[in-house]
């Protein structure tokens, strides 16, 4: 795949209108809140095409983007639950987040045309996959149980056990200075906080088990895609990149916990739904 062929798919005229047209529907949106929004959805495509040009390898290129699709796809399945648990709860349409949803849809469906289901499937597939398996010393305690509740999530992302093992990562890296090593513990506090946050706002167990599986794909393709990168600069560029190694060691620990929670048929499902084009 060719970067030009994603950067006219994305950055081109018709995606523009295709917004534009999309928040002129937002007739209680204020004209300053319509442009944070058309920031917010830019800010994600000029994220996604920075990635996509760092590579040169058209293969690998598609590999990233498929990747990319899958982490934003994951994170367009949270906002919809939020969106309706929203509703079906209070009674409330959140309108801002109904069309930071719309427009992430047309976008993933823009992404969509250009990928292959191939290598859909075969990303799909190894994101089902168990990061790795913990060793008994590494395992947080609390327990799985058949009912995910905010509070499970909470006993095994929040804690002493699993804040010794990201100290335990970045001790291991003895060239860090203090300043990068709070900077790291800060960035993977935050990651681990999206997924306690979040599942603070839901109340149902099959609410809760959705979008716990949606936030562990999201973590997890970008996780993959930093792997790759990291491998993919070392291999062809002969560079070592030192965040991509720590933001991907450190996002480990948050993945094999979260394993420990979901079940294979809680990952198979919401695979199977990645993997499904938009109508």
């Amino acid at each position: 795949m060719e970067f030009s062929t994603i950067e006219t798919a994305l950055a081109g005229e018709e995606m523009f209108f295709t917004w534009d047209r999309t928040l002129t529907k937002w007739k209680s949106g204020c004209d300053e809140k319509k442009g944070e929004l058309r920031g917010w959805i830019e800010d994600r495509v000029r994220f996604f095409l920075r990635v996509a040009e760092e590579v040169d390898d058209e293969e690998d290129r598609l590999l990233v983007t498929v990747i990319r699709y899958i982490e934003v796809k994951s994170g367009w399945i949270q906002l919809n639950h939020l969106i309706n648990h929203k509703l079906n709860t209070t009674g409330i349409r959140d309108e801002e987040a109904m069309y930071r949803a719309s427009l992430l849809s047309r976008t993933l469906k823009r992404i969509e045309s250009l990928l292959d289901a191939d290598k859909m499937n075969e990303v799909t597939h190894s994101l089902a996959e168990p990061v790795e398996q913990l060793s008994e010393d590494e395992a947080c305690s609390g327990g799985a149980s058949a009912i995910v509740t905010p509070e499970a999530v909470r006993i095994y992302l929040i804690g002493a056990e699993i804040e010794a093992l990201w100290a335990e990562t970045l001790d291991a890296l003895e060239e860090l200075t203090d300043q990068e090593r709070e900077r790291y513990s800060q960035w993977i506090r935050e990651r681990r906080d999206k997924f306690v946050d979040t599942l603070a706002l839901l109340e149902h167990p099959d609410d809760i088990k959705n979008v716990l599986a949606a936030l562990y794909m999201e973590s997890k393709a970008a996780w993959m895609q930093m792997n790759h990168m990291m491998n993919y600069m070392m291999v062809n560029r002969g560079e070592y990149d030192q965040r991509l190694m720590c933001e991907a060691s450190l996002l480990t620990k948050i993945l094999v916990v979260v394993e420990q929670i979901l079940t294979e048929d809680d990952l198979n499902r919401l695979t199977q739904f990645l993997a499904q084009p938009f109508p």
